[in-house]
């Protein structure tokens, strides 16, 4: 079996604070092919590493990031709220991070931009290109895939990068916007599979993203020429089987360590 492809999700997340230098250090320590890490700009135009919009839930501060000077986002503590023996981790650049990785030829990165035209206008394209110019600063570009939830992100980077960049989609297309079809998928490289379902009038049911997807949807994926790639909640060593013989390629996951012991097991690395 060809080997799987293995990501740690915003670092090694689940032993340490989720996308933070330390998280990440200890994930390049391990059995894995890639990093995933998420990017926004403060209002001042410095670029850095967190998952959610607002610094509530991982760190001592609130306030959203694109609402915030660099200077008040460097003061928040985004390891306490993992343990007392990660007090004082930072709220990491995308800077340190490629500092961090830029040597490392055998890792690959996946970069997910979280600032969205729908939410902050101009700002969001802004953000996107100050992120690609420095993934092409440090020469990591062509080792890179580019995602978002964003269909229009995406869309602008397929459009102004004129395809030179991996775009990593979402299944089903709609979490991209509503006016996204399924022939996107052909501008992507790799396309996350979600099991979620919508309404007649539009609302999500995330209730089963947790378990695989079927057959017919990677078949989908695969048919526009996509690599299919799964969640981090696919995690457990039956999920994880089903999904390979569905044709999954590559896995994210918040352990890397478990990951790569149910891969080895399953003769997939």
């Amino acid at each position: 079996m060809k080997k799987i492809q293995l990501a740690a999700h915003r670092g090694f997340s689940e032993c340490y604070p989720e996308n933070t230098m330390i998280a990440f250090r200890e994930a390049l320590k391990l059995d894995i092919d890639m990093v995933e890490t998420d990017v926004h700009m403060t209002r001042d135009g410095v670029l850095v590493l967190m998952h959610d919009h607002d610094l509530a839930r991982t760190t001592d501060k609130q306030g959203l990031i694109r609402e915030m000077d660099f200077a008040e986002v460097e003061k928040a503590d985004a390891g306490i709220h993992k343990g007392e023996q990660f007090k004082g981790e930072k709220v990491p650049t995308l800077r340190e991070f490629l500092e961090l990785v830029k040597d490392r030829k055998d890792i690959e990165l996946n970069i997910e931009l979280k600032d969205y035209p729908g939410e902050c206008g101009a700002f969001a394209y802004e953000s996107c290109d100050k992120t690609i110019a420095m993934l092409d600063e440090y020469g990591v570009t062509d080792r890179c895939y580019i995602n978002s939830f964003s269909g229009d992100i995406l869309n602008y980077v397929y459009t102004k990068y004129e395809n030179r960049i991996k775009l990593h989609g979402y299944f089903p297309v709609r979490i991209l916007g509503e006016y996204f079809s399924e022939n996107f998928f052909k501008r992507c490289a790799c396309v996350c599979l979600f099991n979620v379902s919508y309404d007649e009038n539009g609302k999500s049911d995330w209730s089963k993203n947790n378990i695989v997807c079927e057959q017919s949807k990677f078949d989908l994926v695969k048919s526009y020429g996509a690599q299919p790639w799964c969640y981090f909640k696919v995690d457990e060593e039956d999920k994880i089987k089903t999904a390979l013989e569905r044709g999954a390629v590559a896995f994210t996951s918040n352990n890397p360590v478990k990951a790569a012991e149910i891969l080895k097991k399953l003769g997939a690395r």
